[in-house]
Order: C-alpha cells, then structure tokens, then sequence
C-alpha cells in the first residue's frame, strides 16, 4: 500500500511538473495569448468589434511610413525613441541604444494597418495613452501595438485603437479600467526596479 501511494504521488508530482513546463514554454512564445485581448473603452462610443489589424486593401509603404512618424513624433514628447526617421525630432538627436520605445520599422504586407511598439511598463503612461490615442483618431484604421518586456520578457500588450485600447497578458488580468491598467504598469516596474537591485545586493555579496 506504502508503495502504491509513493507511486501515485511520484505520478502527480510528474505530471505537475510536466504542466508547469508546458505553460512556462508556451509564454516564451512571442505567438502565445494568454487571455483574448479586452476592450476598454476611452471614448463612450467606442464599438467593440475586435479588429484583425489588417486592411481591407493593399496600403503604401508611405502611408505606413506616415503613421510611422506620426506615432515617433508623439512618443517623442514623453521619451527617448528610437529608430527615428529624418525629419522627426531635432537634427541632432543622437541614437539610442536602450531607447524608452523602439518603433519597429519593419512593414510585412500591404494589408499590416498598424504600427508596432516595444516598450516598458514604467513607460506606459496617462500622457502616453492619450498621445498614441489621438494618432489613431488621427489615422483612420489604424493603430498602435504595444509589447510590453520587463527584464527582456514580454509581459503585457496594447492595442490602441480610434476609441479604445485593448490589453492582454498576465500583467492586465484584473484590469477593468484606464486608471487601473496605469497602476498595474507602476507596480510592475517597480518590481522590476526591486528585483534589479536585489540581484545587484545579491552580486556584491558573492
């Protein structure tokens, strides 16, 4: 009987770890969702019809080029960008290795209708969802994707649209509203700030 039960908990124990492994592998995966993507609204009429993020017909690469500015000229009010293109910004703004917001200057189809962001939680901010708002107001059909990365790992992503943003990823589970998707990136940067230190206490100590 000893036996039998050693055996039954040496199973449960594998099968846990096997489960833990398969979730913490599927969100490695830049492809992996780990909730649908919600809405939240930033203009009462706002439609709640989930976008496919691509257009009905082929696009230029000017317009995707012209968007492009669009959201490094307001990104650039409130951080440091990078790639910028000529004609953004002032004539001697100098690279930026650790930028606060990479725009991805990558265009895949003519039919990709949004631009693409990386960024922090810290930087996510009132200003900057209100900015990146305004340039989809401003581009109809378009809009801005945000990958969030804490400590080189992707923990959240926003889409901003004209009237709404919709967020995923573990860091915005419990987020109903604007105020409390702003929270959520505070807290989670200042973990990140925390956990830095600790391993930089951690290091010296050795």
């Amino acid at each position: 009987m000893a036996s039998l039960c050693a055996n039954r908990c040496v199973s449960r124990l594998s099968n846990s770890t096997k489960e833990l492994t398969a979730r913490r592998a599927a969100a490695q995966r830049p492809e992996a969702l780990d909730r649908p993507l919600e809405i939240l609204r930033l203009r009462k009429d706002a439609g709640y019809a989930a976008p496919d993020g691509s257009a009905s017909g082929p696009l230029t690469q000017a317009e995707f080029d012209s968007v492009r500015r669009s959201v490094q000229s307001a990104l650039l009010e409130h951080g440091t960008v990078w790639p910028l293109d000529a004609g953004v910004g002032p004539d001697d703004y100098e690279r930026c290795d650790d930028p606060d917001f990479w725009v991805v200057d990558d265009w895949w189809s003519d039919t990709q209708k949004f631009v693409m962001v990386q960024t922090r939680p810290g930087c996510i901010s009132r200003p900057i969802v209100s900015a990146l708002h305004d340039v989809c107001c401003q581009s109809s059909g378009w809009g801005v994707a945000c990958t969030l990365f804490r400590r080189e790992k992707r923990v959240g992503y926003l889409l901003f649209l004209d009237g709404c943003v919709m967020r995923q990823g573990r860091m915005f589970w419990r987020c109903g509203s604007i105020e409390q998707l702003l929270n959520s990136c505070r807290r989670w940067s200042a973990e990140a700030v925390q956990q830095v230190a600790a391993a930089d206490r951690a290091s010296r100590g050795s």
